[in-house]
Formats: C-alpha cells, structure tokens, sequence
C-alpha cells in the first residue's frame, strides 16, 4: 500500500491482547535502501514497566511487520511476544520526519526547493519517492510556469538522493530533473 510519510503518525498502537504500546510519532530509516528500520512510538507510562523500557513516556523503537492498520495499528503480537521487536529508540537513524522541510540541491548546484512530503510503500517499508515545494527560482531553470501559490513536484526517487546532511543533494542535474519531474 502506498500513502504518504504522515499516513500512520498519531495512530495509536495495540497489541493482539488489547494493550496500548503508544502513538506513532515518527519513522526511523536508514539511507543505502531507504527501508524503514522502526516506528518511532511514545509508550504509555502503563506498559513501559511491562516492556523493561525505562521509565513512562519513553521513545520506543517497533520493528515494522504484517500490521492491520486501520485507525489504529494492531499488532499480531501479545505484549510479551512484543518485546523482541522493541528497542529503546536511538538516534542513529534518520528520522522522516527531519527530512520535511530539508532543501534540495540538483547535481549542478540549483536548489530546486524543499522536501513537502515522501512517498511510502507500507507493503515493504521503503521510503520510494518525495514530493517537493519548488524554490521560486526553480521555476525558470526547470521550465515551470510562476504562478501566485507554490508549485510541487513529483517523480524525485529517495535512491536518486547522492547525499545527505543538512540538506538533500541529489544525483540529477537540472535537466534530469526537469525530464522525469511530474507538475502536480
């Protein structure tokens, strides 16, 4: 299934015996494949105990799986056959949500704007392409009309990304870009 990075933030967590492990806040990924590595959820004070997790409120690291998602995300795990697929979360990974915002250079050094959203395949969690707000002088460079709201583009893939930092470099110049981008 493919939606957006925000499809899952703020849903909350539930195992197969009806405990609460918390809400989604955030995704973790690592960047060679672009897979997501964890969710990244708030635990309830109410299972951090059960969890050997530390104290209440704790950032927890979920393995992604086979989850029901609905309005809720339901595990196929009862809280104690959870416990293996939950680390305490560290920052070693890249948060999506850092990435939102990030500008975004082309090879040849036009900054062609910032990261709006990311594409997700939830069926194999991949991060798989990102919507992005066009810089104003972007426009003339990539051939795409100023009009008096901001234009977003598509069709940038995450294995297209060169480098990251601070910002996003990626490895197409200007004219790959205005070759393969989709006006939205």
């Amino acid at each position: 299934m493919m939606a957006e990075n925000d499809y899952l933030i703020g849903k909350d967590v539930i195992t197969k015996d009806a405990y609460k492990l918390g809400e989604i806040q955030d995704y973790s990924c690592e960047t060679v494949s672009w897979s997501i590595i964890g969710l990244r959820v708030k635990s309830g004070s109410n299972v951090a105990p059960l969890l050997n997790i530390g104290s209440g409120k704790s950032m927890i690291l979920l393995q992604p799986d086979d989850f029901t998602i609905n309005d809720v995300v339901l595990l196929d795990d009862t809280i104690e056959e959870v416990r293996s697929k939950i680390t305490a979360d560290r920052s070693d990974y890249l948060s999506i949500n850092s990435m939102i915002g990030m500008s975004i250079y082309a090879s040849d050094g036009l900054l062609v704007g910032t990261i709006d959203s990311i594409e997700v395949d939830y069926s194999k969690w991949k991060l798989i392409s990102m919507q992005v707000k066009l810089d104003k002088a972007a426009h003339q460079a990539l051939g795409v009309k100023k009009i008096l709201f901001g234009k977003k583009i598509s069709g940038i893939l995450m294995s297209q990304i060169d480098g990251i930092r601070d910002s996003v470099i990626l490895s197409l110049d200007t004219d790959s870009i205005r070759g393969q981008m989709i006006i939205l």
